[in-house]
């Protein structure tokens, strides 16, 4: 579905946006105005750096697929759908991963020393089963 080289990029990229974004919403923590903007530009990066495969994607096909479309351009090839499902499934895997990081901090926070961080490993490997 997705290459090895792009899902890491994908997953690092939208890794730390979710982390900073749950980190924030969750866990009312705030963010300095460098951490922002690094933030932003992760965003901007990502935008500018599937704008173009997107555009691409979604107003020309290849001719196979076009004429079997009957129409230039009335469909998306299937290598296309398949690197976005690839890409939208380890936006999510990110998104898993950023929650499973708030649950430690939250859960090392709420008990403190009274639950050790073997015990809050363990507690949060249960809820990603």
């Amino acid at each position: 579905m997705c290459g090895s080289a792009l899902s890491m990029v994908v997953f690092a990229a939208c890794g730390q946006v979710f982390t900073a974004v749950t980190r924030r919403v969750l866990l009312r923590k705030s963010m300095t105005t460098g951490q922002v903007a690094g933030v932003g530009l992760v965003v901007l990066g990502l935008v500018v750096r599937s704008a173009g495969k997107a555009w691409a994607a979604l107003t020309v096909a290849p001719a196979p697929v076009a004429a079997a479309a009957g129409a230039a351009g009335a469909a998306v090839a299937p290598a296309e759908l398949d690197l976005a499902a690839g890409a939208g499934l380890i936006m999510l895997s990110a998104l898993g991963y950023s929650l499973l990081g708030c649950l430690y901090e939250w859960l090392s926070a709420l008990r403190g020393a009274a639950m050790s961080h073997t015990a809050v490993g363990g507690w949060v490997c249960a809820v990603a089963v």
